[in-house]
């Protein structure tokens, strides 16, 4: 497994990090809106039902993600590029002030060049705040990002790979827990998910564990595994040795500590089914609370 951070919206987050039922009032199209925690509430073993979700504006191409709104367009890369005019209605529009950018979005709507028009209509409800984002004292532009992207907002895996495990990027004590639905988060979470780098490994893993259990291969069964090390004592004492925490008494969740955590390749069947018995109970009475 490798570790990647959650996304990072770059500032706004209230605005995109939404009550459930708010998402639905707006009628925000499904596509663009995954269920979500705040990274702050997790807890080890099992992530809590929030009733929360993420407005991310991005699909799938392939391997990878491009923003929600670029299109095949002479003229225009992204249908909420608004620095770009299309024809001279809009140039006049622009200079006429007022809501001209709200009739600017409905009418390139009524041209079917937005595809999802009431995250677009969400969007642009906030542009002034989502346009003035800065980071570092650059605006989110200067990042290559249109207005209404996020900051970093990671790569396929983090959003297609199920199950993963989870972690809030800063702990005083091991939390990690198995997401089995895909949900996302905060910038302030860490991703763990099979890479190109570790699919070798994973499945090698996969395979040693039903050879020791005497199951199916199971990618779950892996992730239960190696979450019954990361939420132990030892992992832990791991996190802890050598680093100093951060003035608030806070620890790093990187790539470094998860190195160090060592995790049996080869178990024997006694360790692979203690391991998996204690983290599935330690689930079930999780779901329980």
């Amino acid at each position: 497994l490798n570790h990647r951070e959650g996304v990072t919206q770059g500032g706004g987050r209230d605005l995109f990090l939404l009550d459930s039922q708010k998402a639905k009032a707006a009628k925000l199209e499904a596509d663009l809106v995954r269920p979500a925690f705040k990274s702050k509430t997790l807890q080890a073993w099992l992530v809590p039902d929030q009733d929360l979700v993420l407005l991310y504006p991005y699909v799938a191409d392939d391997d990878r993600l491009k923003p929600a709104f670029r299109i095949s367009h002479k003229k225009l890369a992204d249908a909420l590029d608004f620095d770009v005019a299309l024809d001279s209605w809009e140039a006049a529009r622009r200079s006429a002030g007022g809501q001209w950018l709200l009739e600017t979005l409905e009418r390139r709507i009524a041209q079917n060049l937005v595809s999802y028009p009431n995250v677009a209509r969400y969007l642009v409800g906030h542009y002034q705040r989502l346009q003035s984002r800065t980071f570092k004292h650059k605006n989110v532009r200067d990042f290559g990002r249109m207005w209404y992207e996020y900051l970093w907002p990671r790569g396929v895996e983090v959003v297609s790979q199920i199950p993963r495990l989870v972690s809030p990027s800063l702990i005083r004590d091991v939390r990690f827990a198995l997401d089995d639905k895909g949900l996302l988060s905060d910038h302030a979470a860490i991703f763990l998910v099979v890479t190109r780098d570790t699919a070798k490994a994973h499945a090698e893993l996969r395979r040693k564990l039903a050879r020791a259990t005497g199951r199916p291969e199971s990618d779950e069964d892996v992730q239960l595994y190696v979450l019954a090390h990361l939420n132990s004592e030892y992992a832990l004492e791991v996190l802890k040795r050598g680093r100093n925490p951060t003035p608030k008494g806070y620890y790093p969740v990187n790539e470094s500590f998860l190195q160090e955590v060592m995790i049996d390749g080869a178990p024997t069947p006694g360790v692979a089914r203690s391991a998996l018995e204690h983290a599935r109970a330690e689930l079930a009475a999780h779901a329980g609370r």
